[in-house]
């Protein structure tokens, strides 16, 4: 891998400003890895000389490779359909650090009792709900419609 001195001077030739930081990370990214697509040598910023080993350097190649790896897990966040789940998995991929794993759950938990709350309305609404959905009314004294009796069974209130 390059050197973190290497890569910093990439950064700060090839840094790309927004007000996100996620889409500004992401354009830094993707401007260093064009630059090294025509140019593996990266040159000292003070001093005549370069940091790396020549225009075939297998650091500054190895970098390139990875930065290739990133952008294509990072093309998720394009897709219009792309989930707040989605993008951490993408994010997690090209970090593969603690941080973004600890997201990943955290996200999906969050999913998960989402899911199970609105099931859990659903049932909390009763059988009325159900009866209307089926379109099942009762007729009382003519044209008069009455609610069909919630029972505990589908999450209504008991009956004495």
């Amino acid at each position: 891998m390059a050197s973190g001195f290497a890569i910093s001077v990439l950064v700060v030739e090839c840094h790309v400003a927004d007000t996100r930081d996620d889409v500004s990370l992401y354009e830094t990214i993707k401007a260093i890895h064009s630059r090294l697509n025509w140019n593996l040598e990266v040159a000292h910023p003070v001093r005549d000389e370069m940091i790396t080993k020549g225009a075939d350097d297998p650091c500054t190649q190895f970098l390139r490779e990875k930065l290739g790896e990133a952008l294509d897990n990072l093309e998720v966040l394009f897709d219009s359909s792309c989930t707040r789940l989605d993008a951490l998995k993408a994010w997690r991929n090209v970090y593969q650090h603690q941080f973004w794993k600890d997201r990943v759950c955290t996200e999906e938990d969050r999913l998960k009792e989402a899911s199970k709350q609105n099931k859990a309305g659903l049932l909390r609404k009763g059988n009325a709900s159900l009866a209307i959905t089926a379109g099942l009314t009762s007729a009382v004294a003519g044209a008069a419609v009455a609610r069909v009796k919630q029972t505990q069974a589908y999450g209504g209130k008991k009956s004495r």
